[in-house]
């Protein structure tokens, strides 16, 4: 069983990143150079119209058109200086098993990466409560990052929330909040979402990824079809070694809904459970790849710069 993470654990571990490599490379490691077209300090910043019946066809941007399945002409191409955003996606079911401090302490980790390469970051909260989502304004300072974190970790979570917790909903209210263009956004969640889940088909004897079409509109709508926004994403998820020693009944309550469920573990039942966790993470991590999304998952007590430098590089 790993260490639940104090205040105090969690103010050490975010000082820590003001010190200690890998954390100041994760947004080079996320993305990589072949992700953006950069020049300078720069990002190139593409605006683009559909293409209307009649114009020469020669001005269509083909790999944008390619990308989003629809006819589109480039308008211009600037250059301006890349921002740097990241999603927390703050509903109540990450408030279990240590997921929320893993959570915010990956979340500091890039906002301490942004800082050091002295970027304009923001951290954006969504929190599933039917309100507008929380827009930080641009941090530039360490002492501004860990005051809004540890504020965060001190805040605590409502037991559920009064609606489904939806990923294309989600997408929607931040996308229409925040001015995230000439990006590069992280998102961190746990998702679990309504509209997007893995479930275990009997007759395939194996899990399945339901609402993909969902999950690609919800990162359409996020990356705004713009080729000058970047982004990735950041599960997190239960250390599950934890899991495979319950023996016994145990009562769950689904965060999201409220329902509350008696559930019975054994050792079989258990190991089960844990692989069908992994492949839940695996599958999600293979579709999100699929739309050339980098996506990689934490799970509570992880140092989050050490596995997005294993993953990433």
């Amino acid at each position: 069983m790993r260490k639940r993470i104090t205040r105090g654990d969690f103010i050490k571990m975010l000082q820590g990143f003001s010190l200690a490599e890998p954390s100041f490379k994760v947004w080079t490691l996320t993305f990589g150079d072949h992700k953006s077209r950069r020049t300078g300090e720069g990002m190139e910043f593409k605006e683009y119209r559909q293409y209307e019946s009649g114009e020469d066809i020669g001005g269509l941007d083909v790999e944008a058109s390619l990308r989003t399945g629809e006819k589109l002409v480039r308008m211009n191409l600037t250059e301006e200086k890349v921002k740097r955003a990241v999603i927390l996606d703050d509903s109540p079911s990450l408030g279990y098993y240590g997921m929320r401090e893993t959570a915010l302490l990956a979340a500091g980790c890039y906002l301490m990466s942004a800082i050091k390469k002295k970027d304009p970051i923001s951290l954006i909260t969504y929190v599933n409560d039917g309100k507008i989502p929380f827009i930080s304004p641009s941090m530039f300072s360490a002492e501004e990052a860990i005051g809004l974190l540890l504020d965060l970790f001190d805040r605590k979570l409502r037991v559920s929330s009064p609606g489904k917790n939806t990923f294309v909903a989600l997408a929607a209210d931040v996308s229409r909040c925040a001015d995230m263009a000439n990006s590069l956004v992280v998102m961190i969640s746990d998702f679990l979402f309504s509209d997007v889940f893995v479930r275990y088909e009997k007759g395939l004897k194996k899990e399945k990824l339901n609402g993909f079409s969902e999950f690609k509109h919800g990162i359409d709508i996020m990356l705004g079809g713009r080729e000058s926004r970047d982004m990735a994403l950041i599960g997190v998820a239960p250390y599950w070694d934890d899991f495979l020693e319950l023996s016994g009944f145990f009562t769950f309550s689904d965060s999201e809904s409220g329902k509350r469920v008696l559930i019975r573990f054994t050792r079989s039942g258990a190991g089960t459970f844990v692989e069908r966790q992994i492949s839940r993470e695996a599958l999600f991590k293979e579709h999100s790849e699929y739309l050339d999304i980098p996506m990689v998952w934490l799970h509570a007590g992880d140092n989050a710069a050490e596995v997005i430098e294993k993953t990433f590089l």
